[in-house]
């Protein structure tokens, strides 16, 4: 089994994830294109999700090319992200998950950076990329490929969902200086 494969397939299985909530919550992507100044309406947005749901399965499943296919769509997010960042405009929301409060951050980018890095060196790999390349190594080894693919899928979504989260919910809301003391003036004698 392919070194890449594992986080090839829990990046495609986030794809799955992300998919499936676009086409059950478009608004939040939409409200995320539209501050981009992108194309942006529900309808492109469940195309959007009807897209990624297609190509993880087409991934999942090891047809030809889709681990370039998946390492370019990670790496159109990660694009995405930083174009937010980078112009620091008002985004409550990154819109992957479809979920409105849901801010990009500087992880957001190392994690879709990387797991279009690890798509991108399955497809190098050549060797089966889908979930038929786990179970090549036998039922034991296909079970932990699939525990590991599982594991490290949802410490990907936690890192894109709950960590923005708890990080602004640390961040305090506006730090305030302490007004100065007031000038003493004497009195000359």
């Amino acid at each position: 089994m392919d070194t890449w494969l594992v986080p090839h397939l829990a990046g495609t299985v986030l794809l799955l994830v992300a998919g499936v909530a676009k086409l059950r919550r478009p608004d939040g992507t939409a409200r995320a294109l539209r501050a981009q100044h992108l194309p942006a309406s529900r309808a492109l947005v469940r195309l959007l999700g009807t897209g990624e749901v297609a190509l993880a399965a087409a991934a999942l499943a090891g047809l030809p090319g889709t681990a370039w296919a998946v390492a370019a769509a990670y790496a159109a997010f990660t694009a995405f992200v930083v174009l937010a960042l980078v112009r620091d405009a008002p985004l409550s929301s990154c819109g992957c998950f479809g979920e409105p409060d849901l801010p990009p951050t500087r992880t957001h980018v190392a994690v879709t950076a990387a797991l279009a890095a690890a798509s991108a060196a399955t497809a190098l790999g050549g060797d089966a990329t889908g979930l038929a390349g786990a179970a090549g190594s036998g039922a034991p080894a296909a079970l932990v490929a699939a525990g590991l693919v599982a594991l490290l899928a949802w410490l990907a979504l936690l890192s894109l969902t709950a960590l923005p989260r708890l990080a602004a919910a640390h961040r305090p809301a506006h730090a305030t200086a302490p007004a100065p003391a007031p000038a003493v003036t004497r009195s000359a004698p």
